[in-house]
Protein backbone atom coordinates (compact mmCIF):
# COMPACT_ATOMS: atom_id res chain seq x y z
CA UNK A 1 0.00 0.00 0.00
CA UNK A 2 0.99 3.63 -0.42
CA UNK A 3 1.63 4.29 3.27
CA UNK A 4 4.02 1.35 3.59
CA UNK A 5 5.72 2.20 0.30
CA UNK A 6 6.09 5.99 0.67
CA UNK A 7 5.78 6.52 4.42
CA UNK A 8 3.18 9.25 3.90
CA UNK A 9 -0.39 9.45 2.75
CA UNK A 10 -2.14 12.47 1.29
CA UNK A 11 -5.82 13.02 1.97
CA UNK A 12 -7.34 16.05 0.26
CA UNK A 13 -9.92 18.39 1.81
CA UNK A 14 -9.81 16.93 5.33
CA UNK A 15 -9.08 20.22 7.09
CA UNK A 16 -10.88 23.50 6.72
CA UNK A 17 -8.74 26.30 5.26
CA UNK A 18 -8.73 28.03 8.65
CA UNK A 19 -7.55 24.91 10.47
CA UNK A 20 -4.91 24.19 7.81
CA UNK A 21 -3.59 27.77 8.15
CA UNK A 22 -3.45 27.48 11.96
CA UNK A 23 -1.74 24.12 11.78
CA UNK A 24 0.82 25.39 9.24
CA UNK A 25 1.58 28.35 11.54
CA UNK A 26 2.03 25.94 14.47
CA UNK A 27 4.40 23.72 12.46
CA UNK A 28 6.51 26.69 11.34
CA UNK A 29 6.70 27.99 14.92
CA UNK A 30 7.80 24.57 16.16
CA UNK A 31 10.38 24.34 13.37
CA UNK A 32 11.82 27.74 14.34
CA UNK A 33 11.92 26.72 18.02
CA UNK A 34 13.64 23.45 17.18
CA UNK A 35 16.20 25.21 15.00
CA UNK A 36 17.01 27.79 17.70
CA UNK A 37 17.22 25.22 20.50
CA UNK A 38 19.40 22.79 18.54
CA UNK A 39 21.65 25.63 17.39
CA UNK A 40 22.19 26.46 21.06
CA UNK A 41 22.54 22.81 22.11
CA UNK A 42 23.06 20.23 19.32
CA UNK A 43 22.47 17.36 21.75
CA UNK A 44 18.76 18.26 21.65
CA UNK A 45 18.53 17.34 17.97
CA UNK A 46 17.09 13.88 18.54
CA UNK A 47 14.44 15.22 20.93
CA UNK A 48 13.15 17.66 18.31
CA UNK A 49 13.80 15.75 15.10
CA UNK A 50 13.99 12.09 16.11
CA UNK A 51 17.30 11.93 14.25
CA UNK A 52 20.39 14.07 13.96
CA UNK A 53 19.29 17.02 11.85
CA UNK A 54 22.00 16.92 9.21
CA UNK A 55 19.76 16.67 6.16
CA UNK A 56 19.95 19.54 3.69
CA UNK A 57 16.75 19.03 1.67
CA UNK A 58 14.42 17.60 4.31
CA UNK A 59 13.24 18.37 7.82
CA UNK A 60 11.78 15.67 10.06
CA UNK A 61 10.14 17.40 13.00
CA UNK A 62 8.45 15.59 15.88
CA UNK A 63 5.15 17.28 16.69
CA UNK A 64 2.68 16.63 19.45
CA UNK A 65 -0.94 17.18 18.56
CA UNK A 66 -1.92 16.36 22.15
CA UNK A 67 -0.90 17.45 25.67
CA UNK A 68 0.93 20.70 25.06
CA UNK A 69 0.87 20.47 21.29
CA UNK A 70 -1.51 21.93 18.77
CA UNK A 71 -4.94 22.68 20.24
CA UNK A 72 -3.82 22.18 23.85
CA UNK A 73 -4.76 25.71 24.84
CA UNK A 74 -8.34 25.02 23.81
CA UNK A 75 -8.50 21.78 25.80
CA UNK A 76 -9.03 19.65 22.74
CA UNK A 77 -7.23 17.37 20.39
CA UNK A 78 -6.67 18.23 16.76
CA UNK A 79 -9.95 19.47 15.34
CA UNK A 80 -10.89 19.86 11.69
Amino acid sequence: NILNRDGVLRINNVLSEETADKFREYVLEQQATAAAETERDPSLSQAYYGVENERKNRCDLQLSLLRGGYGAGEGKEFDS
